[in-house]
Parts: structure tokens; C-alpha cells; sequence
């Protein structure tokens, strides 16, 4: 078990803000090589379809007219996801709605459940956007292991003073002992960035077949930022 909400050094604060301005650079370079490898080809390919459409016979412009309709579609789809990583639904709106909506996106790989209250007291953008992506860089550390876990459950508790947010993995074997040490790598410089801005303490820790994180937080501390 590793309980951890010391401060952070000048060294480690650097290295933070190292982490995060890296982490900005791979995420724009990641969603330029999307947008040209997959959405700008989907366009040239209507394009070419349009260019060629005056010599479709009339009996098959139907069928040629689905087929752009399919490919609008899909440029739709894609974009829809590059603003869903760009600007996370609902998260605005209600950090609940927003959570869900994560743990639905990953239903492809594993059963992703949550406990999640219908109200929740409105805090900072920031705060949201580091939830958000405490659970989805845990769901993706989850998924590249050799061992994919059964389920996994997102609770989510407000209290007057103070919030929490569990999530467990549970797998159908006893998980390897590894997979606690490389999701911590990943999910280390969110926990530390929480810990400067709202005094936050995690727990990471594992019962027989069930990995568990919990990220506690100072719902004062993040309204002042607000």
C-alpha cells in the first residue's frame, strides 16, 4: 500500500511542468497527425467522388449519393471524436455526466460501471479536466496490459469538506504485480499536479484480484481557484 500527500521539491516541480508541456506537445502533434491522415483524407476522397460524379450514369446516382452520404458521415465521426479529446462532453456541466460518459467510451475493452451522485457542487474547470484525465490515463494504462481487467468501477462521494474518487479494477485472476507499478508511472504527474492545487492525498492498493486507487481532495482548496 502507498499513501502519499507530501509536498513537492523545486526539482520535481520542474520536472512537472516539464511533463505537462511535453504532454501538450505529443497531444497537438497526435490530433494534427489525425486530422491529416484521417479527416483531411476522407475529404479529398469526396472530392475525387464529386470530381468523377458527372460521369455516373443516372440509374446509379442513388447509389453514388449514399455512398458520399456515408463518407459525410464518417468525417462527422471522426470529428466528433477529436472534439470529444479536445473538449471532454458535459464536463462544464456536471462532473458526473462527465465521468460517465469516459467510463462509457471504454465499455469497448472492459465493463466499465459507475456510482456517481446526480448532483455534484460545481468546481473548477481545471479540477474537472484533471478527473477526467486521472480516469481515462488509468482505463489506457489498464487496457495496454497483457491482462485486461473483468470490470471497473468509478465512485464518486462529495462530503462537506472534503471529495472522493475510487476507482477499482477487478480481474477474473490475481492481476500481475507489475501492472500497480507501471499505471502509477502514468498516472504519477496528474496525482502530483492535484496534490499542489488542492492538498490532495491517493491510495493505491490491491486485494486479492481488485487493483484500487483513491484520489481524496479539499473541495475548499479547488473553489479558490475557481
Amino acid at each position: 500500500m502507498t499513501i502519499d500527500s507530501s509536498g513537492l521539491s523545486n526539482l520535481e516541480m520542474a520536472e512537472l511542468l516539464k511533463w505537462w508541456q511535453q504532454q501538450q506537445v505529443n497531444t497537438l502533434q497526435q490530433e494534427a497527425d489525425f486530422i491529416r491522415n484521417d479527416v483531411l483524407q476522407e475529404v479529398l476522397a469526396i472530392r475525387r467522388n464529386l470530381e468523377l460524379a458527372h460521369q455516373v450514369p443516372a440509374d446509379e446516382q442513388i447509389l453514388v449519393s449514399n455512398r458520399h452520404l456515408a463518407q459525410l458521415e464518417k468525417i462527422y465521426a471522426l470529428l466528433e471524436q477529436l472534439s470529444a479529446r479536445i473538449d471532454p462532453p458535459y464536463f462544464r456541466d456536471s462532473l458526473p455526466m462527465a465521468l460517465r460518459h469516459a467510463a462509457e467510451s471504454w465499455n469497448v475493452l472492459f465493463h466499465a460501471k459507475t456510482n456517481l451522485p446526480e448532483t455534484w457542487t460545481s468546481g473548477s474547470t481545471l479540477q474537472k479536466r484533471l478527473l477526467i484525465n486521472f480516469v481515462n490515463t488509468l482505463c489506457a494504462s489498464l487496457s495496454a496490459a497483457d491482462l485486461l481487467p473483468q470490470d471497473c468501477e468509478i465512485t464518486l462521494r462529495q462530503r462537506v469538506n472534503l471529495n472522493e474518487l475510487t476507482f477499482s479494477a477487478t480481474y477474473s485472476d490475481l492481476p500481475p504485480p507489475d501492472i500497480i507499478a507501471s499505471v502509477m508511472a502514468e498516472i504519477s504527474p496528474i496525482l502530483k499536479t492535484f496534490r499542489v492545487l488542492a492538498h490532495s492525498n491517493h491510495l493505491a492498493d490491491s486485494q486479492g484480484c481488485c487493483l484500487r486507487w483513491i484520489l481524496q481532495w479539499s473541495a475548499q482548496s479547488f473553489t479558490e481557484l475557481t
